[in-house]
């Protein structure tokens, strides 16, 4: 999610959201899929990686996104950060939309606590 860095921030930065995007896609497996979710989400599925093996991806995503001069202008200037919620599929996601849900409650603490 790219998610407001300071109080009272906006969510509605839809071309920061498609760069984000642009960069996901571009540092991921071959096998795996990104998406624009919402207007200030990216949703990433990383086939066979489970939670515990989320780390390496979500920090390389993190660090290429950070890299990109344009994107952490855009972003600072927005006063938007990144911010990672990971799901993982278990027995107990019946459905996408419980996947979907797990990975938003994992997500609502971190984006909390840049408010």
């Amino acid at each position: 999610s790219i998610s407001p860095a300071a109080p009272n921030g906006s969510h509605h930065h839809p071309e920061i959201v498609e760069q984000a995007l642009s960069i996901v896609a571009q540092n991921i497996r071959q096998k795996d899929i990104a998406g624009q979710f919402s207007s200030d989400a990216v949703w990433v599925v990383l086939g066979r990686t489970g939670a515990d093996d989320m780390t390496i991806p979500q920090n390389r995503i993190r660090n290429r996104v950070s890299k990109d001069a344009e994107l952490a202008t855009a972003m600072k200037r927005a006063e938007l950060d990144v911010v990672v919620g990971v799901a993982s599929y278990n027995r107990e996601i019946h459905a996408p939309k419980n996947l979907i849900q797990a990975a938003e409650e994992a997500l609502a603490p971190q984006a909390a606590r840049l408010k």
